[in-house]
C-alpha cells in the first residue's frame, strides 16, 4: 500500500480502510449523558453499517498469515463493541478500613486496550469506595464506565493500613461488564 512493504504497508491499509469506513460515523453518533448510543434517534441504521463494517475490516485483516496486525483489530473490535463496564460488584467487603485514619481505599479498573489509541481512543473505568463505621467497604460506586474494553477488567482495591495490631484483609470485587 503506498509503496509500503511488510507489516508497515498491512497497518496503513488498514488505518486508511477504518478512517474511510469507520469512526467517522461512529463519532458523530449522538449519545445520552453517560456516553451510550441514543436509542431514540433514527441514526441506528448508519451505526449498524459503520459497526458491520469495522467488523468486516477486522475479519480481513485477521485472515492475514504475515504481518497480522494484532493491536489494531483488538482496537477495532473494541470500537465496535463499545464496550463499557456496568458495574462493580463487591466479592469481600474487608476488615480494616478505619476512618479517618486511613480514608477512602483507592478503586482502579485495568486499562482497557484502546487507552491512548488513534483511531477508537478508550477511556478508563473508574470506582470509588463507599465505607461505613465498622472498617468495611459498603459499596463501589462506578464513577465512569470506560469504554474500549474487550474483556472485563480486573479491580484493585488498596490494602488496609497495617499497624500490626487488628487483622486486615483486603477488600476484594470484580467488575460487570454492559450487556
Amino acid at each position: 500500500y503506498e509503496g509500503r512493504d511488510g507489516g508497515d504497508g498491512v497497518k496503513s491499509l488498514l488505518n486508511a480502510l477504518v478512517k474511510r469506513y469507520g469512526p467517522s460515523s461512529l463519532t458523530a453518533i449522538r449519545r445520552d449523558e453517560n456516553g451510550y448510543i441514543d436509542d431514540s434517534s433514527s441514526q441506528l441504521p448508519e451505526v449498524r453499517k459503520a459497526k458491520e463494517a469495522l467488523r468486516q475490516i477486522a475479519l480481513l485483516f485477521s485472515l492475514l498469515k504475515e504481518y497480522q496486525p494484532v493491536d489494531s483489530i483488538t482496537q477495532i473490535l473494541a470500537a465496535d463493541d463499545d464496550a463499557k463496564i456496568d458495574a462493580i460488584c463487591m466479592l469481600d467487603p474487608g476488615t480494616g478500613y478505619l476512618p479517618p485514619s486511613y480514608g477512602v481505599p483507592n478503586v482502579s479498573l485495568s486499562e482497557p486496550p484502546t487507552l491512548g489509541a488513534k483511531l477508537f481512543p478508550g477511556s478508563l473505568a473508574k470506582g470509588e469506595a463507599r465505607l461505613v463505621e465498622t472498617g468495611r467497604i459498603l459499596k463501589l460506586d462506578l464513577v465512569d464506565g470506560g469504554s474500549g474494553y474487550v474483556e472485563t477488567p480486573e479491580v484493585q482495591i488498596s490494602a488496609p493500613p497495617g499497624d500490626g495490631t487488628n487483622k486486615k484483609v483486603q477488600a476484594t470485587a470484580k467488575a460487570v461488564p454492559k450487556a
